[in-house]
């Protein structure tokens, strides 16, 4: 089984790049470019396994508020959320925080980095260890 993610990125040459990376690395990717379609793909089948939350969003939810939201949802709510954003200061990582993430990776993304976090991420999450088969 190949662990799902969700990526929530709205500009359309990051969020190809990332999936294109992710995808050799042996991930099934998602792609929404905004607050409103992370929700609705996050509690849709199949359920994400993490979440990748660009902290700046167009629309009504920012990359925070999403998150609150998905926090919120106890469907969806063991689902690891990592931001991933170039605008992260010591006050976001307070909202960071406050809001549920799990971890935060800066752009440019350093993809060793996140990788480590996706492993650490996919280790938490019941959902993906349930899933996953077992071994002999």
């Amino acid at each position: 089984m190949l662990p799902r993610i969700l990526l929530v990125e709205d500009n359309p040459d990051h969020a190809q790049v990332m999936t294109r990376k992710l995808k050799r690395r042996g991930f099934e990717l998602f792609v929404a470019q905004n607050g409103q379609e992370a929700l609705t793909m996050a509690v849709s089948e199949p359920t994400p396994h993490v979440i990748l939350m660009d902290f700046d969003l167009p629309g009504d939810f920012n990359g925070i508020e999403t998150t609150k939201k998905l926090k919120q949802l106890p469907q969806v709510s063991v689902i690891p959320v990592i931001a991933v954003s170039a605008n992260i200061d010591y006050r976001a990582k307070s909202e960071l925080d406050d809001a549920g993430f799990f971890n935060y990776c800066l752009k440019p993304v350093d993809y060793d980095k996140l990788f480590r976090l996706l492993t650490l991420a996919l280790r938490s999450n019941p959902l993906y260890q349930s899933e996953e088969p077992a071994t002999a």
